[in-house]
């Protein structure tokens, strides 16, 4: 090829690059090469709140008054029910879910790729708003003329395919409920880009524009007020926009902010400064006040190192993988010292527009919400809290690469080597990357899969243990090959027993142990009554909670396999013991000391106290019937077969004992009425 060949060939790429709309496209297509593997993938973790077993969502257009007027989690939970602090009231992203109910059903292909939308289009507004002309000409003024850049949008682009190819973001992307992280940014940015609209043409619609999306923005996650600060500080740096322009700008922020807060505090009421005492829904439930702030800075440490060096990622930073320490620990003192040097760096340097300063200054305002230095949010750190704030990594990678490492050198020979080693260690960069982000794209095929993955990180995790626990008795209970549901069922124990060392008081992973360690000696053990481990972890659960519910459906299952009478009487006592009141433990009592133990006194107490548990219960009432019968009390036997008839219970069984009772009291036209009603049931 010429050279004036090669020179057209580079002028015709130079004017298409230097054109806004090439490089929407570019950017657009960059974040769905990245993200094109992860549309297939199932729901996984917090999808199942807000879409799969969410009553609001699953009602589509039907359930969107609820989401607009209830908490975020009611749909899940009840509208009794509150785990986290403070309540949560995020309706944006649930009423997307709904209307995509309402028209595609369970799809999570269609959500998945709305996501990933979505991330594209945050791509675009931030190189909109870094190659705006008044933004682009503050970027210009950094390259102090060492180094010409043909490609004039060379920063805004490189800055914004930094954030798109952070795998930092996979969680926010591939987790469907990660929605609410990506409509939170994008509407901020589209305030942020209003701003900057006013701030050059004067015009109102951009004020009401700006108000319209910082609204949006709050109603889909809290963290957009967090733009109160990082919008006057982005328009002082990067702009010479006037005083009275930046207060006039904040004017639809404030606005929206105090009616955001106005309709939240009426639906979920003020926010609590006390966290729950469970330690999977606050994590810091267990530390002292120094062991929170120490660990506190510790997490950050870690931010800054995912930033960096995004390996291994995970989902799971809940106690502990990420483990309480205190401020003898070099890893609470160090991060402690650094972030106070670079703050002092950032608040001197703020003054001279410094852009590194911003970097500092955005990430403390963005990540200081969900820090839990002001209150818990429920687990120690999590990579979707990186999303915003991670931008500022993205200002800092561009910045040193093409503006400080360029203009390092002592020459122009040597700053144009300098330059082209930027662009090589961009390459790097992004190749990793973007390696890794479709790495962990696989990752979040589905539950399974990404606990079970993720549990070989956060091993010391009790909820990622407990997690791939109950994914593996699942698979147990879908497999008809005895060698793979054996396998299963013991990798599942041992998860779940280590959830349970870790935090002796997680009741779920209590519930799930019994039920593996159930499941396991009714398939692959010799003797089926040798069910002790299983009441080893419902005792433990219910001495926590006696009105655990689903074990008391679960343990007259369990005990329909035994036959020793008594280990059954055993089990119940000790049931007993723990919650006396209770109408199952009576019930089932009672039926043991009649059936079994012919105990007919025991039976008469226990199943008294039953059908003052659940008077409507009438098997119960018909029980006791039973018993009166075999004591030849034929007068209250008949009595109490009839109250539950009258509550609804009409089997041959209840008939042939009412025709005997009758027979008994010598009641023939009753008896002869019940016989004739035996006689139609069993046709």
């Amino acid at each position: 090829m010429s050279a004036n060949k090669k020179r057209r060939t580079s002028n015709n790429w130079l004017q298409a690059v230097n054109k806004k709309p090439y490089n929407y496209f570019l950017l657009i297509l960059i974040a769905f090469l990245f993200y094109a593997n992860a549309v297939p993938n199932q729901y996984a973790m917090d999808d199942t709140v807000v879409i799969e077993n969410n009553d609001y969502t699953k009602k589509g257009l039907e359930g969107i008054p609820d989401i607009l007027t209830k908490d975020s989690f009611a749909g899940y939970l009840g509208e009794e029910k509150r785990v986290v602090q403070g309540g949560r009231y995020r309706p944006l992203s649930i009423i997307t879910f709904a209307i995509e109910y309402e028209f595609f059903g369970e799809s999570p292909y269609i959500s998945h790729a709305i996501n990933v939308l979505l991330y594209a289009l945050i791509g675009v507004l931030i190189f909109l708003i870094f190659s705006y002309p008044p933004v682009l000409k503050r970027i210009k003024t950094w390259r102090n003329t060492s180094v010409t850049y043909n490609w004039k949008y060379l920063l805004p682009f490189v800055i914004t395919l930094i954030y798109i190819c952070h795998p930092i973001h996979t969680e926010a992307v591939d987790n469907i409920k990660g929605r609410d992280e990506l409509f939170t940014f994008l509407f901020s940015l589209v305030a942020l880009y209003f701003s900057l609209r006013y701030t050059e043409r004067h015009k109102l619609k951009w004020l009401f524009g700006s108000f319209l999306f910082f609204t949006l923005g709050l109603f889909s996650k809290e963290n957009t007020i967090t733009f109160l600060a990082a919008i006057p500080l982005f328009l002082y740096v990067f702009t010479e926009t006037s005083k009275r322009d930046k207060l006039i700008t904040l004017i639809p922020l404030v606005v929206a902010s105090i009616f955001f807060l106005v309709v939240r505090i009426d639906i979920v009421g003020l926010p609590s400064t006390e966290g729950p005492d469970n330690l999977m829904n606050n994590a810091f439930a267990e530390a002292t006040l120094g062991e929170r702030y120490a660990t506190i800075f510790y997490t950050l440490l870690v931010y800054l190192k995912l930033l960096f060096f995004p390996h291994p990622l995970t989902v799971d930073y809940y106690p502990y993988h990420i483990p309480l320490i205190n401020w003898g620990d070099i890893r609470a003192l160090l991060p402690l010292l650094f972030y106070i040097g670079i703050g002092i760096y950032a608040i001197i340097r703020l003054r001279y527009k410094d852009v590194i300063a911003f970097c500092i200054l955005y990430f403390f305002i963005t990540i200081s919400i969900v820090s839990n230095i002001v209150f818990s949010v429920g687990t120690f750190m999590s990579e979707r809290f990186l999303f915003i704030p991670s931008l500022g990594f993205a200002i800092f990678s561009g910045y040193v690469l093409f503006v400080i490492l360029p203009n390092s050198g002592p020459n122009k020979k040597y700053r144009s080597i300098f330059y082209k080693t930027s662009v090589v260690l961009t390459g790097i960069m992004i190749l990793f990357f973007g390696t890794k982000t479709l790495i962990r794209n696989t990752q979040w095929e589905d539950n399974y899969t990404l606990f079970s993955h993720d549990v070989k990180i956060s091993h010391e995790s009790a909820f990622s243990n407990k997690s791939v626990g109950n994914h593996l008795i699942d698979k147990a209970l879908d497999t008809d090959k005895e060698e793979a549901k054996k396998r299963y069922l013991q990798k599942a124990i041992k998860h779940l027993q280590k959830s349970v060392k870790i935090y002796p008081e997680y009741q779920k992973a209590l519930f799930l142990a019994g039920n593996a360690n159930y499941l396991y000696s009714k398939n692959f053990r010799t003797n089926h009554n040798n069910f002790e481990r299983a009441f080893h972890y419902y005792g433990k659960l219910l001495n926590l909670d006696p009105d655990y519910n689903e074990v008391y459906k679960n343990i007259p299952v369990i005990l329909r396999n035994v036959d020793d009478t008594q280990f059954k009487k055993k089990i119940w006592t000790d049931m007993y013991q723990i919650n006396p009141e209770r109408y199952e433990v009576n019930y089932f009592l009672g039926l043991l000391y009649r059936d079994e133990l012919g105990d007919n006194q025991k039976a008469l107490k226990h199943l008294r106290k039953a059908t003052d548990a659940k008077p409507e219960k009438p098997d119960v009432w018909m029980d006791l019937g039973v018993v009166h019968g075999n004591m030849g009390n034929w007068e209250k036997a008949g009595k109490y077969h009839e109250k539950a008839v009258s509550l609804g219970l009409r089997n041959k069984t209840i008939f042939k004992n009412l025709n005997v009772i009758y027979k008994q009291l010598g009641n023939t036209e009753k008896a002869k009425k019940y016989q004739e009603s035996y006689r139609k049931q069993v046709k």
